[in-house]
């Protein structure tokens, strides 16, 4: 029985992970609309902040003007549907033959961020570097990094998992019941059990969530928040 609802609660993310995580429009759907996360917006436009920062650090004193900017332009409908189109382009790389990093990378940054400047000053707008660094994110550089991405290349190997621990689980559950001295009991211990595999699934990402306070960095550990919202809210 334990087994039954273990296979169920298994079933369930490994269904959502292939349809989020694992394929490539799925993806690039959810990193768009994880945009909506002050946690995950905040990340993108200190990250785009930094970008322009470093190409000419002698804008450093206008450093929250460029942020702000890069605030209200992350959010918006452009700035998202090439965001969702870059993420779904980076994961068919990353997971081709051959493929060994993520890179997420926006064309037409600077002319984001340009237009977004010139709306609270044209002369602060003159002053962005016509070309900024446009890769946001980038997973397989560092060691531990690029472990992420060997277990997602892995995970996504056996997303076909769903289909058979979805009836496994209803299969050991019905087993159960039946190999009940008293069937009756038997249908309400596997509503129980039910009920469980629900629970166990609506407090995941809650507890991954809580986890995630031992990022040590604020922006990293809102932005984790945040993505485990997008790609697992569904649970």
């Amino acid at each position: 029985g334990a087994f039954g609802v273990l296979c169920l609660a298994a079933g369930a993310i490994v269904f959502v992970a292939s349809r989020s995580l694992f394929a490539a429009q799925g993806f690039g759907r959810r990193i768009s609309e994880s945009l909506f996360d002050p946690g995950v917006a905040n990340y993108a436009s200190h990250t785009i902040t930094d970008s322009i920062i470093k190409t000419r650090p002698n804008l450093i004193a206008i450093r929250p003007f460029i942020q702000a900017a890069a605030g209200s332009m992350v959010s918006a409908r452009p700035f998202r549907a090439l965001v969702g189109n870059a993420a779904e382009q980076a994961h068919r790389a990353a997971f081709s033959e051959g493929g060994q990093r993520l890179i997420l990378s926006i064309p037409d940054l600077q002319i984001l961020i340009h237009n977004a400047l010139s709306q609270i000053s044209p002369e602060l707008s003159a002053k962005i570097p016509k070309q900024i660094q446009t890769a946001i994110a980038v997973l397989g550089e560092s060691h531990s990094s690029q472990l992420l991405v060997d277990v997602w290349r892995l995970g996504r190997r056996l997303e076909w998992l769903w289909q058979v621990l979805f009836p496994s689980g209803i299969v050991l559950l019905l087993a159960a019941v039946w190999a009940a001295l008293d069937r009756r009991r038997g249908l309400v211990w596997m509503g129980k059990e039910i009920i469980a595999a629900g629970v166990i699934l609506a407090t995941l990402i809650p507890a991954a969530r809580i986890a995630a306070a031992a990022i040590p960095n604020a922006t990293q550990r809102e932005l984790v928040r945040g993505l485990l919202r997008a790609f697992f809210g569904d649970l």
